[in-house]
């Protein structure tokens, strides 16, 4: 795995060479096969996971039937959030082929932060306008949905 990989990512671009391999550093790789259950929604995740190859489906399950809430492919990320607030999954996620994932865990995030102050406030600074925009693209579709519900009364 190259730091190339990584400055591809947009909260890791105002990193320099040195930062982000002590980044890539705090990564460990998991390899997940066609179908194979990433995270459980429900389960606790501290870890915030980048696809290196592959694509993993995003799913709300309830009384076994399945909703596709997206789909995420290589050079994209998810589980943003478990760097600031690990909790409880809000989501299941499942591999739809043969998928290598990099993980970076929350407390090795917290060490960089504390270790590299600078470079650290630059990286949540980044992973935060990250957050904002995708909070803000989820709002958007929570008002669409409320206004085609009223419409159906």
């Amino acid at each position: 795995m190259s730091t190339q990989f990584l400055s591809g990512f947009g909260f890791f671009s105002a990193l320099d060479e040195v930062e982000l391999q002590a980044i890539l550093e705090l990564t460990r790789t998991k390899n997940f096969e066609a179908g194979a259950e990433v995270l459980r929604e429900g389960d606790p995740n501290d870890t915030m996971f980048l696809v290196q190859s592959g694509s993993v489906e995003v799913l709300k399950i309830k009384d076994n039937k399945e909703i596709l809430l997206g789909t995420i492919e290589a050079n994209n990320f998810l589980g943003e959030m478990s760097l600031f607030y690990p909790a409880s999954s809000s989501a299941s996620v499942r591999a739809i082929e043969k998928t290598c994932l990099l993980t970076i865990k929350h407390e090795d995030l917290l060490a960089f932060v504390k270790d590299r102050p600078e470079a650290g406030n630059k990286l949540l600074m980044d992973v935060l306008k990250v957050v904002c925009q995708r909070l803000k693209e989820i709002n958007d579709r929570y008002g669409e949905c409320l206004f085609w519900i009223a419409e159906q009364k």
